[in-house]
């Protein structure tokens, strides 16, 4: 593959990567005005967002083996076309009902290009050089969640909530038509997959008995469910406790997100340089750090004592995600789409857990969510410690 192929794959698969955080970074500005025009608690908000995790995870069950089968590219032009039409469905929505019905069918439909997209990169390439590609990939995808905050609270504050659905619809009509042009087929035809339900229960059992994609796979699980516990926990902080308009919200959701695209940079070199089992750990202890000072700061009623501690967690999330996703799909060049398909499941659902977790134990101070961060990140280094670093010395 050429360095001009490679560039436009890597912007190709982010904006894939792109629409997921889109997909809560342009709504969460929003959250309190929602509540408003439906005369509903943050309370609610915060549920919704739960709501759309859980419809993600149910989502990523399908793709992967729909994606085996089929192919990369149909069934994520199809997924596209549906997360369009429940956008859109979302600017009518009558009631919080339906909005929050709507928010469940936009989260089946909306991550499965960030499925499909680790798949794609496996086609293409081993481990190492797939873990590259995906840190680069989440470079550009990182873009999303520092500009989408920024335009949605400025569109939220300028011309109303449904402004942020708007602006979900134009990313995904841009994706739909730079896959629809520009991205080919990596699956090979003589690697495709049938749709056999005893044949993907097997290939389930066996994905699931490996050691390797075990301890991978739950190091980008509790990736997960630190982002979520702060997408949720952070309206009802900023904005409510500490009375931060949506334009500044959306800045300073913007300015932790920078985090992300940082992230990605120093992660690729890492990788290059030192291997992405050394990546991992320097990205969890990175998050650990990120968490212990939320924890310190904890009694303090500034933004700052909030953005501060999550960007230093985020820059640790991007070290650990990509290349333990990557590292998780290397053993299975057959069943990539598979593979990935129950990493997300577990991902998201692990996610939604944490969602609804926060939204029930929230006080309007940053400490349930500081003990959240907490948590996941020692959670991924007891894992490196527990199963990836010994298995690691066994596979040598």
């Amino acid at each position: 593959m050429s360095d001009r192929q490679f560039v436009l794959l890597v912007i190709i698969l982010g904006l894939l990567f792109m629409l997921g955080p889109i997909s809560l970074d342009a709504f969460v500005p929003a959250a309190r005005d929602i509540a408003d025009a439906f005369d509903s608690e943050i309370h609610t908000i915060e549920i919704s967002i739960a709501v759309y995790t859980l419809g993600t995870a149910i989502g990523q069950l399908i793709y992967g083996p729909l994606s085996d089968r089929f192919g990369r590219r149909p069934v994520i032009l199809v997924s596209l076309g549906l997360y369009f039409v429940t956008v859109l469905g979302g600017v009518f929505a009558p009631n919080m009902a339906v909005l929050i019905g709507l928010r469940f069918i936009q989260g089946v439909t909306t991550h499965a290009g960030r499925i499909i997209a680790p798949a794609i990169a496996r086609d293409l390439f081993e481990r190492e050089q797939a873990g590259r590609l995906l840190s680069y990939v989440m470079f550009v995808g990182g873009l999303g969640p520092i500009f989408a905050p920024v335009f949605g609270g400025f569109l939220t504050e300028t011309f109303g909530w449904q402004a942020g659905f708007i602006l979900m619809a134009a990313v995904c009509a841009v994706a739909s038509l730079a896959i629809f042009f520009l991205l080919q087929e990596t699956l090979k035809p003589e690697d495709r997959q049938t749709l056999n339900i005893n044949r993907l229960g097997n290939s389930a059992s066996l994905i699931l008995r490996n050691r390797t994609y075990l301890g991978y796979m739950i190091c980008s699980v509790f990736c997960i469910g630190g982002l979520y516990a702060f997408l949720t926990a952070v309206p009802g902080i900023l904005q409510v406790s500490m009375g931060v308009t949506p334009t500044w919200f959306g800045l300073l959701i913007g300015m932790i997100m920078l985090a992300n695209i940082a992230g990605p940079v120093i992660g690729a070199r890492l990788i290059s340089r030192f291997g992405i089992d050394t990546t991992i750990i320097v990205g969890g202890l990175t998050m650990l750090v990120g968490g212990g000072t939320m924890i310190i700061a904890s009694s303090i009623n500034q933004p700052l004592a909030v953005t501060i501690p999550t960007a230093i967690y985020i820059t640790g999330f991007a070290l650990v995600f990509a290349p333990s996703t990557a590292a998780a799909l290397n053993p299975f060049p057959q069943m990539a789409g598979t593979a990935s398909s129950l990493m997300g499941f577990t991902q998201q659902f692990f996610g939604a857990t944490m969602a609804a977790l926060i939204s029930f134990t929230t006080d309007g101070t940053q400490l349930p969510l500081a003990l959240v961060l907490v948590g996941t990140a020692v959670g991924i280094c007891v894992i490196y410690g527990a199963v990836i670093r010994p298995t690691q010395k066994t596979s040598r």
